[in-house]
């Protein structure tokens, strides 16, 4: 019986692990633009490669409603099919060449959140 339970245990936990991995995540980007033309190169650069991790823009916006503090000029919001895709895309070769043209075109801040719900 304890066998068994042991089993069933472990099939468990890795099965919720298996699902936590298939969760989106989300990067959320707050831009202050100080050079268009320096940030441009940035965002034809990072497009090619989002889409290589399997991932995709929600919004790349500059019309921001005041909800609660001051708002960012601008505000990106990029969706993976999980956390692993996110990350591969933030640490890829590819997207460390084009961060010179990210932080010399604009002041910018980013997280990756993952859409666990608590």
């Amino acid at each position: 019986m304890t066998m068994v339970f042991l089993a069933l245990a472990s099939f468990l936990v890795l099965g919720v692990q298996a699902v936590a991995q298939e969760r989106a995540a989300y990067i959320v980007a707050e831009v202050d633009l100080t050079d268009q033309a320096t940030y441009q190169k940035y965002i034809d650069g990072a497009t090619p490669i989002v889409k290589k991790f399997g991932g995709h823009f929600l919004s790349r916006g500059n019309t921001i409603e005041e909800f609660a503090g001051a708002p960012p000029k601008r505000v990106a919001i990029y969706e993976f099919p999980n956390l692993k895709q996110a990350e591969g895309y933030r640490d890829s070769p590819e997207y460390k060449a084009i961060v010179k043209f990210r932080d010399g075109g604009s002041k910018y801040r980013a997280f990756i959140v993952d859409a666990s719900v608590p």
